[in-house]
């Protein structure tokens, strides 16, 4: 899955997933958390943000299958 911040360009790349992603959203409009459901149900949760020009996403703040 490729984040991007339209803002400032800064992108990433966030691998790890059990087939395509089926389900993905940030918690509300302004928020960096964001969850995604992959085909093997596995759920993810990041905290996003950008530092020095880049997103980040230091840690999976919850994972579950």
């Amino acid at each position: 899955m490729r984040l991007l911040n339209p803002e400032t360009a800064s992108r990433t790349l966030i691998k790890g997933f059990v087939g395509m992603i089926s389900e993905l959203a940030f918690s509300h409009k302004d928020s960096n958390i964001l969850a995604c459901v992959d085909e093997g149900g596995n759920v993810y949760i990041w905290a996003i943000h950008e530092e020095n020009g880049k997103l980040e996403y230091p840690f999976q703040v919850w994972s579950a299958s």
